[in-house]
């Protein structure tokens, strides 16, 4: 929303709504359109009815066996695995920026920190608790990076909670990253899980980048999981 609208800025929003609507594929939130109306600009996107997976979690927490959140895991890897196959870096990679649509399938959305090289100090809507430890460090942003964040989705996925709510150790601003996450080696308990799946998550959020996965190598281990599930 502008008060005053001048034809660059039109220009500029169209360029990016032109560069979200290339980004098609079945786990990403699709961009259908654009909807200038002065002082208004607005970009028309695919409903997602049952809202953001971070709320998705917490509403069906009960009723989601390992098999539906390992299906959830592989959807959010999917999707990332591709924005890194077009060179985009999400670089806000956590449980509020997927949805869930009418089916139960998860899809990456809200690209709008998307870019190249950034450093925590550089960005003023960073999410402390999936920032990856050498972005706290001030280096520069990888898709690396991006995976770091994953690892968070998934352990939250795996337990239908919110990361770092733990008394002392909640971390709410970048200076407590930094001095849990970052300083201390804090990352959140493990999981009851498959035990596949926990050893993916401790590479995943390993606090050397060069240790962890590629989205797409989470997908398929997700996927792998599952297959091995079924057919015992």
């Amino acid at each position: 929303y502008c008060m005053e609208l001048t034809p660059d800025m039109v220009y500029a929003f169209c360029e990016e709504a032109t560069k979200l609507y290339r980004l098609r594929h079945p786990h990403v939130v699709c961009t259908h359109g654009v909807c200038i109306v002065p002082p208004s600009l607005c970009i028309v996107m695919e409903l997602c009815p049952n809202g953001s997976l971070f709320d998705y979690l917490r509403k069906n927490d009960s009723r989601l066996g390992w098999g539906r959140r390992l299906r959830l895991c592989a959807d959010c890897a999917d999707g990332l695995a591709f924005l890194h196959s077009r060179q985009v870096l999400h670089m806000d990679v956590k449980s509020l920026n997927f949805l869930v649509d009418a089916h139960g399938v998860a899809k990456v959305c809200d690209l709008g920190s998307s870019k190249a090289g950034a450093s925590a100090d550089a960005m003023d809507n960073f999410s402390p608790p999936w920032v990856a430890p050498e972005v706290l460090d001030g280096k520069p942003f990888t898709h690396r990076s991006d995976v770091y964040s994953l690892a968070i989705v998934f352990w939250e996925i795996a337990t239908g909670k919110a990361p770092y709510e733990d008394g002392a150790l909640r971390v709410r601003s970048i200076k407590d990253a930094r001095r849990l996450v970052l300083g201390a080696g804090l990352r959140p308990v493990m999981p009851d899980a498959p035990a596949g799946f926990k050893a993916l998550l401790a590479r995943a959020w390993s606090a050397d980048p060069e240790e962890r996965p590629a989205a797409a190598e989470m997908r398929d281990c997700v996927l792998g999981i599952i297959e091995r599930a079924q057919r015992r």
